[in-house]
């Protein structure tokens, strides 16, 4: 993973890292401000996503960033948007859960309460629910990171963040990731709310069609 040079959006901004050595020094509060707003200022949640993927890139080696909704009625993860540095898209897909499942997927959520979870190679053993998206998915991740989000008074929403090289999420990443937990859930509300009203007013278009 290399800094290169990363492009910090259209924002007037100051430089997050500084490196000391094998130290990194980061501005906490310039990055919630630099993050919090690159998801909340744009109500296209995939390129919402794709500006704050540029930002994590400069403190974490983030290659994949995805969004989620477990649907526990649907038995099924909801995935809303993925973002990776060539793409951001929005994916609205479904994925069936095995039934045996149905327990697993939330009470795990429940259980952490917001908190951001780090999965090291070994998550296959226990967290069949995670194992079994990532599988059919087109990549294999040597490092994954969480964090649950709530959506409509339960944590049943999540960010997770893959890492595809060498380096691994650390500690100090986890508690910069869980500073965006707010602005995400935020994020997360105004899309479903957004989407809504996107398909009433196609309902409405339609309806005058035939008037």
């Amino acid at each position: 993973w290399s800094m290169g040079n990363v492009s910090l959006l259209h924002y007037s901004i100051t430089p997050l890292l500084h490196y000391s050595c094998s130290t990194i020094m980061i501005d906490e509060n310039e990055f919630f401000r630099q993050a919090a707003l690159s998801i909340c200022s744009n109500l296209e949640i995939e390129t919402a996503m794709f500006s704050c993927f540029e930002i994590l890139q400069q403190v974490m080696p983030v290659d994949r960033i995805q969004l989620e909704l477990y649907k526990p009625e649907m038995r099924s993860v909801q995935i809303i948007a993925t973002v990776t540095a060539s793409e951001s898209k929005r994916e609205n897909k479904l994925i069936s859960l095995p039934k045996e499942f149905d327990e697993l997927a939330d009470q795990s959520l429940q259980d952490r309460k917001g908190s951001v979870i780090i999965y090291d190679e070994d998550y296959t053993k226990w967290e069949p629910v995670l194992t079994y998206v990532t599988q059919l998915a087109d990549f294999t991740p040597t490092s994954i990171m969480d964090l649950a989000l709530k959506y409509e008074g339960k944590y049943s929403g999540g960010l997770t963040l893959f890492s595809e090289g060498e380096e691994t999420f650390t500690q100090k990443h986890a508690a910069l990731l869980s500073l965006l937990q707010k602005p995400f859930e935020i994020s997360l509300a105004n899309y479903f709310t957004h989407s809504e009203v996107v398909n009433l007013k196609n309902m409405l278009a339609d309806d005058n069609r035939y008037l």
